[in-house]
């Protein structure tokens, strides 16, 4: 009986030591799923979610290409949460200008599009979600350097814990209108690393070059790579590494394939302070 008496007192003592450490692992991982699990972008689509009310979201990525592209496209992003349902959001994305030569006719790619836009969400915290956005770009940059409008329907699904999927159609109009249907989709297969993936199809106008004759053409986006939240950062960053043959994330630049055809290395990195 004494014996008992005296090992009470050793196991309280240990769960009193233990539980708070267990607590805040267990705080961690949320932490570091909650980036994951709300993610406002994939790789050049935007997705249902915004920043909470009051919080900011800063983004950035950097699209190398080679072969006959040999540029580099770079996005920076920053969101603010306005109020639980609206976001307001800049975005300043491109490359430098220059003509290049992948076939018979010299194209000339590059060039820089800023947005100023607007996200409302009518749902962000049950299994289906939705919302639209608004954005005016300046200046649309391809094929032309006028002003355009731009606009964006966000849905998304969650099936359990692990899967969600995503749909997005955009359209801008400046001097031309230019329209896809774009999908995607994130799979967490570990606490702190997602699949993460989009396709884009243009429907409506053209966003490619045909590098033999320079006549613009309809040409498929598309995206593929892992997202990793460092669990040092309870969720407060996470880094992107992937592929895509897409130019950048402000509305009108993401739905523009390489002028040459070719694909990029992506690395991203979303940060939540």
């Amino acid at each position: 009986m004494f014996y008992k008496m005296r090992v009470l007192p050793v196991l309280l003592g240990a769960a009193a030591l233990f539980l708070p450490v267990m607590a805040k692992a267990q705080q961690l991982e949320e932490d570091s799923n909650a980036v994951a699990s709300h993610p406002t972008y994939l790789i050049n689509i935007d997705t249902p979610y915004i920043p909470a009310k009051g919080h900011f979201n800063f983004s950035a990525d950097v699209r190398p290409f080679g072969t006959a592209e040999n540029n580099t496209y770079s996005t920076l992003g920053l969101e603010f949460g306005f109020t639980d349902s609206m976001a307001i959001l800049l975005r300043a994305g491109g490359a430098t200008r220059q003509l290049i030569t992948p076939g018979a006719v010299p194209l000339l790619s590059g060039g820089r599009e800023y947005e100023a836009g607007v996200r409302w969400m009518w749902s962000q915290k049950g299994s289906a979600m939705f919302g639209v956005g608004a954005s005016l770009l300046i200046p649309s940059g391809r094929p032309d350097n006028r002003a355009a409008l731009g606009g964006e329907a966000l849905l998304g699904r969650k099936f359990g814990k692990n899967i969600t999927l995503y749909a997005t159609p955009k359209a801008t109009f400046g001097s031309a209108l230019l329209a896809t249907l774009g999908g995607g989709v994130q799979f967490q297969f570990e606490p702190n690393i997602a699949l993460i993936g989009d396709v884009q199809v243009p429907f409506i106008g053209q966003n490619g070059f045909d590098t033999t004759s320079g006549d613009t053409l309809k040409r498929s986006l598309w995206g593929l790579g892992l997202r990793y939240n460092p669990g040092v950062f309870r969720g407060k960053i996470s880094l992107d590494l992937g592929v895509t043959n897409g130019i950048g994330r402000t509305l009108g630049m993401s739905a523009y394939s390489a002028t040459a055809g070719s694909a990029a290395f992506y690395f991203g990195l979303n940060l939540r302070p």
